[in-house]
């Protein structure tokens, strides 16, 4: 076991400072909003009325735009969080700055949509960056169910003493 070592980040982060959220999934989620847009593009160009999308499309959608992250860019950042000594930032910048800003389709849809100059591609992409997905009721779970667990165990260890109420 010497030759591994284990890394942990701190409790109760928020999940921009993990390295997932370090660039690999809002590059997931720029692929598959231009996912999204390719379809509402192709009922279009077919002249049909545009399909609700189903589990299937989601999961296809999802399959391709993971497809298109590189590995290169989930080497970078995990390097980018301290996991390795850091090469080349400035590659990975780049990509990502293309990635955001090159949807070939979403000239054609914020036409069709009359959306306005100011909703770029990059702004779609980012809508739901600030949302608070759970963090708020994990907290409140945790600090009901923690101290009963704990308490049935016999204490509340370091690790989890801000659950716990006393720390």
């Amino acid at each position: 076991m010497n030759a591994v070592k284990v890394v942990f980040l701190p409790p109760n982060t928020t999940s921009k400072l993990q390295p997932p959220d370090q660039r690999i999934i809002k590059s997931f989620k720029v692929f598959y909003r231009k996912e999204s847009v390719k379809k509402v593009v192709d009922s279009i160009d077919k002249k049909q009325k545009m399909k609700p999308f189903n589990m299937l499309d989601s999961i296809r959608m999802a399959d391709r735009a993971w497809m298109n992250v590189t590995q290169k860019k989930i080497k970078n950042c995990f390097e980018k969080a301290g996991f390795s000594s850091v090469e080349s930032e400035s590659d990975e910048e780049q990509e990502l700055h293309t990635e955001t800003h090159q949807c070939e389709e979403w000239e054609n849809v914020s036409k069709i949509l009359n959306l306005s100059k100011t909703t770029t591609f990059e702004k779609f992409t980012e809508f739901d960056s600030d949302f608070q997905v759970c963090g708020l009721m994990m907290r409140s779970f945790l600090k009901q169910f923690l101290p009963l667990r704990m308490m049935r165990r016999g204490g509340c260890s370091s690790r989890h003493q801000h659950y716990c109420g006393s720390g």
